[in-house]
């Protein structure tokens, strides 16, 4: 992608996200970090000191299973909003990053937002037979 369209990507993405007050824990899947990076600056030039940009080490282990580390996890309490930018690219990618949303609670975030700038459906574009998705 360009640097013009990732900066508009991210003032969109930051827009949609601005009914969020308080402080702010931008987390980022694997392959939007610099899409993050972008909307934390965005966020930080309105609102000094608004948004800041959490770490996910999103490693796996030898066998291919997730080895996820959230590396603020002990401070998302302090944060009135936890956003997770997600990538659903495919299904091994959903389920580490859907894993990862669902322990969020757990380490005390207060309000939790999934922002998908892109969700790639595996759907037909119509139901032939009752039940298909």
């Amino acid at each position: 992608r360009s640097a013009s369209v990732m900066t508009r990507s991210a003032s969109v993405m930051m827009k949609s996200a601005s009914l969020m007050t308080g402080p702010t824990l931008l987390l980022a899947s694997e392959h939007m970090g610099p899409l993050a990076a972008d909307a934390c600056a965005q966020a930080n030039q309105r609102t000094p000191g608004s948004t800041a940009l959490g770490t996910v080490a999103w490693r796996r282990f030898p066998d291919g299973t997730p080895n996820i580390l959230i590396e603020d996890a002990e401070d998302l309490n302090q944060y009135d909003s936890v956003v997770l930018l997600g990538c659903f690219d495919s299904g091994s990618a959903i389920f580490e990053q859907l894993s990862a949303l669902y322990t969020l609670p757990g380490y005390g975030a207060k309000s939790l937002k999934l922002l998908l700038p892109f969700y790639p459906t595996g759907t037909m574009e119509r139901v032939l037979v009752e039940g298909e998705v």
